[in-house]
């Protein structure tokens, strides 16, 4: 099992957003003047994921009818759940 480091990390300064990851499909995510969230990637569907992710310039997997979107998983590896976490907080999913 993955150890992860829970404390907080700023990922967006100019709006004080912070987030942090409990498990490998777990995040909470708070910002300045927003409700701090949980964000569980293990409850959703892909076309979920995908949806939200696109608007963001991701996809999961290769689009060919949208060739202009960047695989998440090839652009961060092993922080992409983090990115799609933080796509959905961000989204107000």
């Amino acid at each position: 099992m993955t150890k992860f480091n829970t404390e907080w990390k700023c990922t967006d300064p100019d709006t004080k957003q912070y987030g942090r990851q409990l498990t490998d499909v777990l995040f909470e995510f708070k910002e300045e003047g927003k409700e701090q969230r949980g964000i569980d990637l293990s409850g959703l569907k892909n076309k979920e994921i995908e949806d939200c992710i696109n608007s963001y310039g991701y996809t999961l997997g290769h689009n060919q009818k949208r060739a202009y979107l960047l695989n998440i998983y090839e652009l961060y590896g092993k922080s992409a759940n983090w990115i799609i976490a933080e796509c959905l907080y961000e989204s107000d999913f």
